[in-house]
């Protein structure tokens, strides 16, 4: 119990936490949905938080090795169409774009230079 807070209510927030899975295909990938469950509520007393766990079970052997997993949280209610969420998984493709290497004159540390033969070190 807490010292301060005898009775203390609580309510499960009006969201939906959903996975969302691309698998690669020929031309385009395919979206897919793997089920949510809310499965753990933990009280903290002492720091008066509730802590929701959510959990889905996923089989690495059934998805190829470039499928990607997407959390989303959505109101409860307005779920969004799974196609909505083809856009985050290119706005991620455009994100990771690797930036080309610095030019030399880009360096701002020069490298420490060899010691010489006969310093002895």
């Amino acid at each position: 119990m807490h010292p301060q807070h005898h009775n203390l209510r609580c309510r499960l927030p009006a969201i939906r936490i959903r996975c969302i899975i691309e698998r690669p295909h020929e031309k385009q990938s395919i979206l897919d949905e793997a089920a949510m469950n809310l499965d753990t509520l933990f009280v903290d007393m002492d720091a008066l938080q509730l802590i929701l766990v959510w959990r889905c079970r996923l089989s690495s052997q059934a998805l190829p090795p470039t499928s990607r997993v997407l959390l989303v949280e959505e109101p409860l209610g307005r779920s969004l169409p799974l196609e909505s969420y083809r856009a985050t998984f290119a706005e991620a493709d455009a994100a990771q774009k690797p930036e080309p290497p610095p030019a030399d004159s880009d360096w701002v540390i020069d490298p420490i230079p060899e010691p010489a033969a006969d310093s002895g070190v």
